[in-house]
């Protein structure tokens, strides 16, 4: 993409601070050239996920919702007097290194409330231990509210369980923050792209690793951030060959040895293209294994959607909407299959134990008690993390669908993901269109491929190197 000279004024939506926590060179090169980074998402991905109906950012401006007016009010306040129907267009222009900011935008923690068009303060479920991005809009907006003369200094207001908490957020931060990019903005400065957790949906993902191959940028290997990349950088250890010939009594600050060693032989497989074996092969327990995949709304509370397979009897539970008596019919379906069978034991790909945990929860918000206790003594394993903890693959990936393609497992839809199956979910929920099959056969995939990758590995030799590691797989709620 070639470079354009940099406004002096840039329109800098709340949302711009989030994509430089999450990805600086996307941010950068977007700003650079004039375009928007949402813009890098299909349109209905951001419509429907970065931004809730009549929220989409404009070019120059956002869709006014209502009008605001100055008030002496706090903000705690205003929730309380109606703000659950009209909320502030926060604006504030900051003159930094000789470029103008015009920051703007609607807290992004509002969201639509649920069967009409009103929007509501999100809930935010734990601010003392807030991820990144929730603590920078958080952030941000008190930053505009001071600008603004709005609530008090250093305040925010954000949703938890139903009352309105003040957070304690820092200014100087979002200063700092605008500085750098500023900085870079102004220089020219050249910035590398690293690999992190926007790379999934980004479609800047093959420009920007092709630009890692050619540096050899560490962050290409697996669980190699920045704080890494930055440990070894700082021990003279540049690239992945580099990485790859370390020495066994090389020391590096922050990184214990076996970590290292286990780097190393990422590096090696990366370089050499072949698969390392650095555990025992995958083997599950004796017994009636019963693969399992959900799908589930974008906020994880609703499942539409559940696969499982025993033997050779694979079944589907499809939901037609995400009402409650809808989530009951189809958990209740699932629970009453694996009832059928004598000892199940489940088996899933996330690294997380996502499916499980999901269902569990989701059976105790609707207060199905004793599906949840059946539901929790059953035995679980995950296999995303058994083939983490046995073999190093050279793409660098554990993703169910990167590396299923790289193992050659026929998918029969590539580039669908869980959140774009979603969202083709709610488009026909809002259309009132019959589910389409696509979205049957992209769980199914889902499904075939853990039993599929099971064999593939058990039936190929591979050069072995152990390496120390955790014993169990298992998870309990």
């Amino acid at each position: 993409m070639e470079s354009k000279t940099t406004s002096k004024t840039l329109h800098f939506p709340a949302y711009y601070l989030d994509e430089w926590h999450r990805c600086r060179y996307r941010l950068i090169e977007c700003l650079r050239n004039g375009i928007k980074p949402h813009s890098l998402f299909e349109s209905q991905y951001h419509d429907e996920y970065l931004f809730p109906k009549g929220l989409e950012f404009e070019e120059k401006k956002f869709e006014e919702l209502g009008e605001w007016k100055e008030t002496e009010l706090s903000f705690k306040e205003l929730i309380k007097q109606g703000a659950t129907i009209k909320h502030p267009r926060l604006e504030a222009k900051r003159n930094i290194k000789g470029i103008t900011f015009n920051l703007m935008g609607y807290p992004e923690f509002i969201t639509p409330k649920e069967g009409n068009k009103d929007y509501i303060p999100g809930e935010v479920k734990n601010h003392k231990n807030m991820i990144l991005t929730d603590k920078a809009r958080i952030d941000f907006y008190s930053y505009l509210l001071n600008k603004m003369k709005l609530g008090r200094t250093q305040e925010a207001i954000l949703l938890l369980k139903d009352e309105s908490k003040i957070v304690e957020t820092s200014h100087s931060s979002v200063e700092f923050e605008l500085e750098k990019i500023a900085d870079i903005l102004k220089e020219d400065k050249k910035i590398e792209p690293v690999k992190c957790d926007a790379c999934a949906t980004c479609k800047w993902k093959d420009n920007c690793k092709k630009k890692m191959e050619e540096s050899e940028n560490l962050s290409i290997l697996y669980d190699v951030g920045k704080k890494r990349t930055q440990q070894l950088n700082d021990s003279g250890i540049k690239t992945i060959k580099q990485l790859m010939n370390i020495s066994e009594d090389l020391e590096v600050n922050g990184i214990g040895k076996p970590m290292l060693g286990l780097m190393a032989l990422r590096a090696r497989s990366y370089v050499q293209e072949n698969i390392l074996q650095i555990g025992e092969k995958i083997n599950l327990p004796d017994g009636n294994i019963v693969f399992l995949d959900i799908e589930t709304d974008l906020a994880i509370e609703k499942v539409w959607q559940i696969q499982a397979r025993w033997n050779n009897d694979h079944v589907v539970f499809l939901g037609q909407n995400y009402q409650k008596s809808e989530q009951r019919r189809i958990l209740r379906q699932f629970i009453d299959f694996l009832k059928k069978i004598d000892n199940p034991i489940l088996a899933m790909y996330s690294k997380t134990n996502f499916d499980y945990r999901v269902i569990f929860k989701i059976l105790k918000n609707l207060k199905m008690i004793k599906e949840s206790q059946f539901f929790s003594s059953l035995e679980f394993y995950d296999l995303c993390v058994l083939l983490q903890r046995s073999y190093i693959l050279p793409n660098q990936s554990y993703a169910l669908k990167e590396a299923g393609e790289f193992l050659g497992y026929p998918f029969s839809h590539k580039g669908m993901n869980g959140v774009r199956a979603t969202l083709d979910f709610e488009e026909c929920l809002r259309n009132k269109s019959p589910i389409p099959q696509k979205l049957v056969d992209y769980c199914r995939d889902d499904v075939m491929f853990m039993s599929w990758m099971l064999e593939y590995f058990n039936n190929r030799k591979f050069e072995f190197h152990q390496v120390e590691r955790r014993n169990t797989s298992r998870r309990t709620v």
